[in-house]
């Protein structure tokens, strides 16, 4: 009699597993700021089921699984080449979380030197943003908080990064 329950528990689980959106190994965890403009992230990383987003592209939403500089990433966004072979773009969505950006911000600091000059060419913002550009020779990377960010009580928007992969002659500054 206990057989029955216990066998459908199993089969009831195994539906349930087999829904599952990511597998739940370590290993998958994406650190984007290792990502190069050609990452082939789609084949590296087989067990984070990407959903075909709009604009050529590709999102992932579990921050388990994405990281930059240790900081989770709520929503990721990838936008590949016309061809498909190159990562143009990665925007992704960070949590509310004053100390961790100031942390992430001295580390991009430390990594590529202080933030640059305006690149707003190179990115949109929301209006009331604040915009901090860091560069390297293949990619640009900009920070947007709000501009109340480190003095509000609240947080409107949360934190984004935008990655931009170029050739060094495309940067504006």
């Amino acid at each position: 009699m206990i057989r029955n329950p216990v066998l459908y528990l199993l089969l009831l689980l195994s539906f349930f597993s087999c829904d599952s959106p990511v597998s739940e190994k370590k290993a998958d965890i994406l650190h984007l700021e290792k990502v190069t403009r050609d990452t082939d992230v789609l084949t590296e990383h087989p067990g984070l089921r990407f959903i075909n987003g709009s604009f050529s592209g590709f999102e992932f939403k579990d921050e388990r699984f994405m990281r930059f500089y240790d900081i989770p990433v709520n929503d990721l966004r990838i936008t590949v080449t016309e061809s498909k072979t190159q990562i143009q773009r990665i925007a992704m969505e960070l949590p509310k979380d004053r100390e961790a950006i100031k942390a992430l911000k001295e580390k991009l600091s430390k990594a590529f030197g202080q933030p640059g000059g305006d690149s707003s060419n190179d990115f949109s913002s929301f209006d009331e943003g604040a915009l901090q550009v860091w560069k390297d020779s293949s990619r640009l990377i900009g920070v947007y908080t709000d501009k109340s960010f480190d003095t509000a009580a609240k947080i409107d928007h949360a934190p984004t990064v935008n990655i931009l992969f170029v050739k060094p002659a495309e940067t504006n500054y």
